[in-house]
């Protein structure tokens, strides 16, 4: 993209992450909306990183942080493990919210989710790990 358009985009795509934290806060009717936005903006950072591997562009995907590490197949791999997740969510929602979980079970909800973001966004790295030489 050129310098200008890739500002843009840059900060529509901060603003469509910041939608879906807010949609997914506020529960209710808001989190199918939050995860089929979700969903959509997943499908499009996919889309970019196979189009930088499919050109052959050498460039850290900086996703999940600074790195200097060239997009790689793991990264894909990765984005299409959270559509799923974004999918699953989405598909697993009642239209109309019936129940409201406890603050306990949101507690748990909200650890299980930090550990799985934790080792599926370094998802090469950790498969690396357990690679033999």
């Amino acid at each position: 993209l050129p310098k200008g358009l890739a500002r843009l985009s840059a900060y529509l795509f901060l603003l469509g992450e910041l939608a879906i934290v807010m949609l997914m806060l506020s529960g209710g009717w808001f989190l199918k909306p939050g995860f089929l936005l979700a969903f959509f903006l997943l499908i499009v950072f996919c889309a970019a990183l196979l189009s930088v591997l499919i050109r052959g562009i050498q460039t850290p995907c900086n996703c999940f942080g600074v790195s200097q590490k060239p997009v790689s197949l793991y990264d894909i791999v990765r984005n299409v493990g959270f559509i799923g997740c974004a999918f699953v969510g989405w598909e697993s929602l009642p239209i109309v919210p019936t129940t409201q979980a406890s603050l306990v079970e949101l507690a748990f909800l909200g650890l299980m989710a930090l550990a799985f973001v934790t080792l599926w966004s370094r998802l090469g790295e950790v498969v690396e790990l357990f690679r033999t030489s």
